[in-house]
Order: C-alpha cells, then sequence, then structure tokens
C-alpha cells in the first residue's frame, strides 16, 4: 500500500459550555482515530501512484467527525471536534491565554467561540469536491462521480500521535498533540451502485477545514496570527475488493502575519487562499510517479 503525506463574526464573547474542562476526555467512539505514537516519516512530495486507473469514480467528501459518534449536545460536540483536531467552522478567540496545568501545563486561548458550523462543512464539502474533480479533469482522468455518500462503506481512519517537536510547533494555527491520519480499506458490500462499473473509487476526507482570527491553539505557546487551514485525507481504492491503491494527506495553511482581528471579508481571503493551496496540492499527489 502506497501513501503520500504532504500539511460572519457574531457574536466575539466565548461560548464555552458551563462548567466546560480542558482537557475533554473524548467519548470512546473518538478514540477509533487514536492508534500507536511514532516519529513521523520524512514526507513525500509527490504521490506515490503508478499509474491512473482505467476508470475512477469521484465520492463526494466526507466530514471526518461523521464517521464516529459523537456528543448529542450540539455546543459540546462542537468543542470535542476542535479539540480533537476535526473542526470545520470559523474558530474566534479572546480573553488573552491561560496555562492549564491539568494539561501538561500548555498554553492556549481563555475563550474560543466555535461559529458558522453549518455554512463552513458545506463550503469544506463544495471545495473538496470541486478540487478533486478538477485534479483528475487536469491529469486526464476517466471520470465519473459518485450520486450518493459512500459513507456506510468507509471506517474511521486511525491517527497516530506525532512524537517529539514539529518545526512549525509554537505559532502554528492547530492544536496540540499533532497527529498523523491513516485510511483504512473499505467495505465493498457497502458501496452503493457505481455508475459505469469503474475500476477504482477516490475517497476524500475532510479532516479540519476553518478560519480564525489571532489566538493560541493549544500548545502554541507564542500564538499565532489570523488565519486558515485545511486539512483532507484521501485514499484511492480498488472496487472490487476495497482494498488501498493510493492514499495522500493534504495539509494546507495560510497566516497573515500581524494580523489579529479580521473582518468578514478577509476570513474570507484567507478560506480562498487555502482552496487554492489544497487544488495544488491534490494534484501533485494525484499525479503518478511514473516509476520514482
Amino acid at each position: 500500500m502506497l501513501n503520500n503525506r504532504a500539511t460572519e463574526i457574531r457574536d466575539l464573547t466565548p461560548t464555552r459550555p458551563k462548567g466546560y474542562p480542558w482537557p475533554m476526555k473524548p467519548p470512546s467512539a473518538l478514540l477509533l482515530f487514536t492508534a500507536c505514537a511514532h516519529q513521523q516519516p520524512p514526507k513525500l512530495a509527490r504521490s506515490p501512484m503508478a499509474s491512473i486507473p482505467p476508470s475512477i469514480a469521484l465520492a463526494p467528501a466526507i466530514i471526518a467527525s461523521d464517521l464516529v459518534e459523537t456528543p448529542e449536545d450540539p455546543q459540546i460536540n462542537a468543542y470535542l471536534r476542535f479539540e480533537t483536531g476535526l473542526f470545520v467552522g470559523n474558530v474566534w478567540f479572546t480573553g488573552g491565554y491561560e496555562i492549564m496545568a491539568e494539561a501538561n501545563h500548555q498554553i492556549r486561548s481563555v475563550g474560543v467561540d466555535l461559529q458558522d458550523i453549518e455554512v463552513g462543512e458545506k463550503q469544506a464539502r463544495e471545495a473538496t469536491n470541486q478540487a478533486f474533480a478538477q485534479a483528475l479533469t487536469e491529469l486526464g482522468a476517466n471520470w465519473t462521480r459518485v450520486p450518493t455518500t459512500v459513507a456506510a462503506a468507509v471506517p474511521p481512519p486511525t491517527r497516530d500521535k506525532y512524537r517529539g517537536s514539529h518545526p512549525d510547533d509554537g505559532s502554528d494555527n492547530v492544536n496540540l498533540p499533532r497527529f498523523e491520519w491513516t485510511p483504512l480499506p473499505l467495505n465493498k458490500d457497502a458501496l452503493p451502485a457505481l455508475p459505469g462499473q469503474p475500476t477504482a473509487i477516490l475517497v476524500p476526507i475532510i479532516v479540519a477545514n476553518y478560519t480564525h482570527n489571532a489566538g493560541w491553539f493549544a500548545g502554541q505557546a507564542k500564538g499565532c496570527p489570523a488565519g486558515a487551514r485545511f486539512h483532507v485525507l484521501w485514499s484511492l481504492h480498488e472496487t472490487s475488493t476495497g482494498d488501498i491503491i493510493a492514499w495522500g494527506d493534504a495539509n494546507t495553511r495560510h497566516l497573515v502575519p500581524r494580523e489579529y482581528t479580521p473582518n468578514r471579508a478577509q476570513l474570507d481571503d484567507y478560506q480562498l487562499a487555502v482552496e487554492a493551496s489544497l487544488q495544488s496540492l491534490v494534484v501533485n499527489q494525484l499525479t503518478p510517479t511514473s516509476g520514482d
């Protein structure tokens, strides 16, 4: 198995749930995302796919947090997803930072308001679907869209804790600890009918996509300026078996130095920047290696 690893502002008052603890212990279902810790290997610059399959079905993008059970309370659910790196929407920090003795003395913003979740998820799905569709077209692939979700056939990917420090630690726009994601084979028997009987199916999973003002993500001691992040895990599977042909991790960020309180238009600019970067990463990762 081959793989490739690449990376309306409303009420600004904190809306942390009453009695909200830090860190929040994830329900057992979310632990399906957690695997053994290991040192992250060097990231490959290109997709390892040796050749483009004769025909590809492009599945609609899936939000990663939809693959596991989460708390019924939507507010608690949103904060849990944010803490575990699965948030989609807008993040607004307030109130300076705090040191959390109960979380290995990590720093994080005192207040965090999680906004625009429904709009953000719709936007992330559309941008991801467009990125992969455009990439397949540019690469000359023979492809069709799958008209319905394939989420029932997709098991939750595993994620391994990143050991040691990362070059971006201190001022990055992601909560620590970092994780490394790995997709699993599909349940071929749970796939819907695929038009044209394609030989392969491409499944994009949106891990996270958010815009934000300046603040402190958990563990980022220096804080970071305003910006955005878009993280998509994708996998290409044989339709006959569900086995993985190739997969990749497209993770991109956009940070604007000395920008602290962006307006709505600026947040849109940041989102457009990571969408453009995602498009470039996807084309790069899907390009065959020609036997390299």
